[in-house]
């Protein structure tokens, strides 16, 4: 379980840059970032596979209130994603650049943001 983590830059949680990250039955609750990814962040050639998680009350200052990519791949299964924000976009999830995102069987509940309350 991920509970209260923080980051200034991205990734409150964890910052994947390079390699495979697998996450299941994981919690992560009241992350922050100052700019993406209140609880990940990925970029660079990582590829991020999550199933059967929860993400509740992340917040990010910029975008992807609990998940941002700006490249590489995210594959999310199973997962819920509830009462998360974003100042600018992605309330939950925000995907930009040469990332990919697949999301199968998840519920997304009282996300917010500027712009794409659950996924942008």
């Amino acid at each position: 379980n991920f509970a209260g983590k923080a980051a200034g830059e991205g990734g409150g949680s964890i910052y994947a840059a390079a390699g495979n990250v697998t996450l299941s039955d994981s919690v992560f609750s009241d992350c922050r970032s100052d700019a993406f990814g209140g609880a990940l962040a990925v970029s660079g050639s990582a590829a991020l596979s999550i199933s059967r998680s929860n993400f509740m009350g992340n917040a990010a200052g910029e975008a992807g209130g609990s998940i941002h990519a700006t490249a590489g791949e995210v594959f999310l299964e199973d997962s819920v994603f509830s009462s998360c924000s974003a100042v600018k976009w992605g309330g939950a999830i925000a995907v930009s650049g040469s990332a990919a995102l697949t999301i199968s069987r998840s519920n997304f509940t009282g996300n917010a943001a500027r712009e794409g309350g659950a996924v942008r």
